[in-house]
């Protein structure tokens, strides 16, 4: 019994350690491209007292504001897809911001089991797995565009009223980048 509470609580840990979220710093005129995680945070500085605003994927995170000593822009909390980022004050600075999707053993082990083609898709997404598990499709924002059951095996997912991008399926805790044409 003991053992047995012993090994769980090991493993609880031992799976949740992948998770722990991480704070990045992007400083302006210095951080070109940074690599996270799902559930990572970055955090924006300028490097003059200005008035800053910082922009990803062309959509406004931080509104333009006074930044004074130490320049501290303000936190974006990183959801999911690759993104360009964008830090605005007299001159604009850019660079890229790639999003790793956090996995764990069980997720890495579990992508095996999962089958998404064809990938560009065009009207329909066939996607095969060994368990019912639910699907979501959603944008690089985070918003859910599509949501379903699969059963066991074979499952085709309607995708033909999505528009022409980059979207990211997750069946179960996998979660997979798709390009709809």
């Amino acid at each position: 019994m003991i053992k047995n509470l012993l090994f769980a609580v090991l493993t609880f840990f031992t799976f949740n350690s992948f998770a722990t979220p991480v704070t990045y710093t992007v400083t302006k005129g210095v951080t070109t491209n940074v690599t996270c995680n799902v559930g990572d945070t970055l955090k924006f500085y300028g490097t003059i007292a200005s008035a800053y605003g910082v922009s990803i994927n062309s959509s406004v995170v931080i509104a333009p504001h006074v930044v004074n000593s130490p320049f501290y822009i303000g936190y974006y909390v990183v959801v999911s897809g690759d993104n360009s980022f964008t830090i605005n004050a007299s001159v604009s600075w850019s660079g890229t911001i790639t999003v790793n999707v956090a996995t764990s053993l069980n997720e890495k082990n579990a992508s095996a089991n999962i089958t998404l083609f064809p990938n560009p898709v065009i009207n329909v997404l066939q996607v095969s797995v060994l368990n019912k598990a639910n699907l979501m499709v959603y944008t690089p924002t985070g918003q859910v565009v599509i949501t379903t059951l699969l059963e066991a095996g074979a499952n085709e997912v309607d995708v033909s009223k999505l528009a022409s991008g980059i979207y990211y399926v997750k069946v179960g805790d996998v979660v997979s980048k798709l390009v709809k044409e």
